[in-house]
């Protein structure tokens, strides 16, 4: 197993072939950016999306930034509640948020969403193979009872 100190992902190497790398992209550089990637788990990500006070939040932020303030408003919770939301989507990966001056500006991660929907279109992909397979045996009983029948 090919390890790298930080990076618990054992096949970090076996990716490099599929990342279209610069010349100024290195071993370790492309370690770091692995190891980024792979620090939210799917539990945190679907953990995030569980409260429709969040689910709300992603939807606002889908539009484009906005701060606390814009956030909080349309909710009937308290800032600091909003800014328990906000930290639980920041740890997931979904939102990124920083301060200027005096306000806090939030924004979603591009390709926040993609591992879940990478997981969605397998569980998609598994389901609709076995629906493919129960039409099948459907159809091989429909045709064992016809011949049955003659």
């Amino acid at each position: 197993m090919t390890t790298v100190p930080g990076l618990s992902y054992p096949h970090w190497r076996d990716t490099l072939p599929t990342l279209q790398l610069s010349k100024n992209v290195d071993a370790k550089t492309v370690a770091i950016i692995l190891k980024n990637m792979l620090q939210y788990s799917i539990n945190d990500l679907f953990h995030a999306l569980a409260a429709p006070g969040r689910r709300a939040m992603v939807d606002r932020l889908a539009r484009g930034p906005a701060t606390l303030s814009e956030l909080a408003e349309p909710m009937d919770m308290t800032l600091t509640a909003v800014t328990q939301h906000l930290r639980i989507l920041e740890a997931s990966g979904l939102v990124h948020s920083y301060k200027q001056g005096r306000t806090r500006h939030c924004r979603l991660r591009v390709g926040a969403m993609d591992q879940v929907s990478t997981w969605i279109e397998g569980r998609k992909a598994l389901l609709a193979s076995r629906l493919d397979r129960l039409g099948d045996l459907l159809e091989e009983d429909e045709a064992i009872e016809k011949s049955r029948r003659r």
